[in-house]
């Protein structure tokens, strides 16, 4: 025991040390763990927001705006032809210019946690602490920075795999009916509170009348990570319901056709977007059916690793594919300048928070709250095709 609160003590004042931020004495009665984490996500707490966004492969894969407060109005100015003869009569024909407004939204989401300080006591500094017989100098694993960056690392994927595409907007949720003849269809959204807390769920299978979430788990899925904002796969389904996005037909991917499917929506991209270039999002599982076409009906000819192939063939370097970690689960193929997808959120405004606090003796939570959101810029730069 004697060792243990020596442990304890030691921590406390070499995370004092890394953080620059507590005091040795203050933070043993306040509980070392709690004081670690509170002033390391204190000092640190922007580079931690700027961690999480950095970390998220849409990141690199589209254009990040950093300083969206609510709404960020992309207005979009279209001038018609109207180059003639000169001639010394005034020749107007109206309406030369033309505007139109796409909004990028950002909404909050957060993240909540508890930490039960029994078991780090009993597994952390059994696994991490410097033992007794370690070398002179040996530096301790720094509890504070490896438990946030793991926690912000989960964070990070989380958004990446389900809200960034998959995301939906939250009010087309219902609270869900238990009774009246109420049943739901694939597709379905609806809030349902488990154990006091309430879930949002979508239905993966046709239920009959009191088949929730808890009785019948297989017909449901639990999606409160794709609540948090309309991903890109809403916004661009609203796109093709308006009228706005014609998609191109293909039919499901297979490895006979995949590598066909990308040519036939490459085939339907406006010559001028032809000539500057264009990115292919699509899935792995997308990808890899078009590698295995690719390899068995032209590298074979050509060259023996399809699978350092990164334009499409054909487009003379012109369409680059980008495997889009963030469209897992979609057979979607969208050609668009990466400047015409945009993630917004706020790394410069108090709407990040990260909190720390000692709820009960033994056990302490944290919060962290950060807004965020997804659009196309213009509706007029995206070719897709027609599978979801």
């Amino acid at each position: 025991m004697k060792f243990l609160i020596g442990a304890i003590i030691g921590l406390a004042i070499m995370l004092g040390g890394v953080s620059g931020a507590i005091d040795p004495g203050v933070a043993i009665a306040a509980s070392p763990v709690v004081s670690a984490l509170s002033a390391y996500s204190g000092k640190y707490k922007d580079e931690l927001f700027s961690t999480l966004i950095n970390g998220m492969d849409i990141a690199n894969d589209v254009t990040v705006e950093t300083m969206v407060k609510s709404d960020l109005k992309f207005t979009k100015l279209s001038v018609s032809d109207g180059y003639r003869p000169f001639t010394s009569t005034e020749e107007l024909e109206g309406d030369e210019l033309s505007y139109s407004d796409t909004v990028l939204s950002v909404q909050a989401g957060k993240r909540e946690l508890s930490i039960d300080i029994a078991k780090y006591q009993g597994e952390w500094l059994q696994e991490k602490m410097r033992g007794s017989g370690a070398a002179k100098g040996e530096n301790d694993i720094p509890f504070a920075e490896y438990t946030w960056n793991r926690v912000f690392a989960e964070l990070a994927r989380e958004i990446n795999d389900k809200t960034a595409y998959h995301g939906f907007d939250k009010s087309d949720a219902t609270a869900y009916n238990d009774g009246g003849g109420t049943t739901y269809t694939v597709g379905d959204y609806v809030t349902f509170a488990v154990g006091g807390v309430t879930n949002y769920y979508k239905c993966i299978a046709n239920t009959s009348e009191g088949e929730d979430p808890t009785d019948t788990p297989a017909k449901w899925q639990k999606v409160n990570a794709e609540a948090v904002a309309p991903g890109l796969g809403y916004h661009l389904a609203a796109l093709i319901t308006n009228g706005d996005v014609s998609p191109v037909t293909t039919a499901a991917h297979t490895a006979s056709n995949a590598y066909d499917n990308l040519h036939l929506v490459w085939k339907q991209v406006p010559e001028a977007y032809k000539n500057r270039g264009v990115k292919c999002y699509i899935s792995r599982n997308t990808y890899e059916l078009f590698v295995e076409q690719y390899e068995n009906d032209v590298a074979k000819f050509t060259e023996k690793d399809g699978a350092t192939v990164k334009y499409l063939p054909r487009t003379d370097g012109k369409c680059e594919i980008v495997v889009a970690s963030w469209m897992v689960g979609s057979s979607r193929i969208i050609m668009t300048p990466k400047e015409n997808i945009y993630m917004g959120t706020d790394l410069l405004s108090d709407m990040n928070e990260l909190e720390v606090v000692k709820s009960t003796l033994w056990i302490m939570k944290a919060g962290i709250r950060n807004v965020i959101g997804f659009q196309f810029r213009d509706p007029e730069a995206i070719t897709c095709n027609n599978l979801v």
